[in-house]
């Protein structure tokens, strides 16, 4: 019964790691199509500025207030790129901890059955003798 409460908690736990998970790849994902949005817009205000208006203040203002965008958009992608790396690898290793401790268990749990057996064979043994 202590067995599968345990078991239950580290699922748990492994459900929560892993929608964590999730949440933070969507938050790059979204941060990434932001870095594509900003891109485009640049690039078009940038034709806009060269073609039409070259001396518009107000136009090459915008331009580089879409670039300082893009720039620290980008940034936090790359960070969070870096910091989801580690975090899977931190999961990983989690795991694999948590993998040996369930078989570890489950070995003590199978000792446990099998002394219990032979306490059973013994009483059943001084019994008949």
């Amino acid at each position: 019964m202590n067995r599968i409460k345990e078991e239950q908690i580290l699922k748990n736990w492994i459900k929560k790691d892993l929608a964590q998970t999730i949440a933070a790849v969507t938050e790059l994902r979204n941060t990434r199509a932001e870095l594509i949005r900003a891109r485009e817009q640049n690039l078009a205000l940038i034709d806009l500025a060269r073609g039409e208006h070259p001396d518009d203040v107000k136009l090459l203002l915008r331009v580089k207030q879409t670039e300082d965008r893009y720039s620290m958009a980008q940034n936090e992608f790359d960070e969070g790129k870096k910091i989801m790396g580690a975090e899977m690898k931190r999961m990983q290793k989690r795991l694999i901890e948590y993998e040996g401790l369930i078989s570890h268990n489950l070995q003590q749990i199978a000792q446990l059955k099998d002394a219990q057996k032979l306490e059973i064979t013994d009483s059943q043994q001084k019994f008949i003798i």
